[in-house]
């Protein structure tokens, strides 16, 4: 078995980058003409970082955008999982928060 501990901080670095460009593009797309690549981007950054909120937020307002009710809450619903699980505790904000915030 190789140790590769020596990528971890490469790895953090790259994660961040990828990271630091999503958010740039998600703040750049338009709900209303780029509603399925918002969403695409969400789901991209929400696989780097299961627990981002922004990306939770752009997903959620995407779907609903596009009249996916039941999947945005099905988005929602897995998010919720994975914070109680990650943080020990249950999220916080509900699915109308998230959709209203900026």
């Amino acid at each position: 078995q190789h140790s590769y501990e020596w990528l971890d901080p490469i790895k953090v670095s790259v994660e961040e980058i990828v990271e630091n460009i999503l958010l740039k593009g998600l703040s750049e797309l338009s709900l209303v003409h780029d509603g399925e690549l918002l969403y695409q981007a969400a789901q991209v950054l929400l696989k780097w970082d299961t627990v981002n909120e922004t990306g939770l937020r752009f997903a959620l307002q995407a779907l609903e955008h596009q009249g996916k009710h039941s999947i945005a809450h099905e988005v929602f619903k897995n998010f919720c999982s994975e914070y109680e699980r990650f943080f020990g505790e249950p999220y916080k904000r509900t699915f109308q928060e998230m959709l209203t915030s900026t």
